[in-house]
C-alpha cells in the first residue's frame, strides 16, 4: 500500500499541488477571502485527477502485481 501511495506522489501529483497547498497559509491574512483558497484546493484536485488521465496511470495500475482494492485507495489518501 505505501509502494502505491509513493507511486501516486511521484507519477502523479501535478508540481502545482505543493504551490496550492502552501496557499493554506493565507488563512491567517486578514480579510483574505476564504473562497480563493477553496478554489486552489479543488483546482489541485483536478491537476491531479487531470495527471492520472494524461499519462495513462490506471491501465498501469491495473498492470502492477498488487490488490485491485488498494489502488482507488491509495488515490483517494494522496488527495486527502
Amino acid at each position: 500500500m505505501l509502494n502505491l501511495i509513493k507511486k501516486e506522489i511521484a507519477l502523479c501529483l501535478h508540481p502545482t499541488a505543493f504551490i496550492f497547498l502552501s496557499f493554506a497559509a493565507l488563512v491567517f491574512v486578514p480579510n483574505y477571502p476564504y473562497e480563493v483558497i477553496f478554489f486552489f484546493s479543488c483546482l489541485s484536485v483536478f491537476f491531479c485527477c487531470m495527471m492520472t488521465r494524461e499519462n495513462g496511470d490506471i491501465s498501469f495500475s491495473c498492470a502492477l502485481p498488487v490488490k485491485k482494492e488498494h489502488i482507488p485507495l491509495a488515490k483517494i489518501l494522496v488527495t486527502i
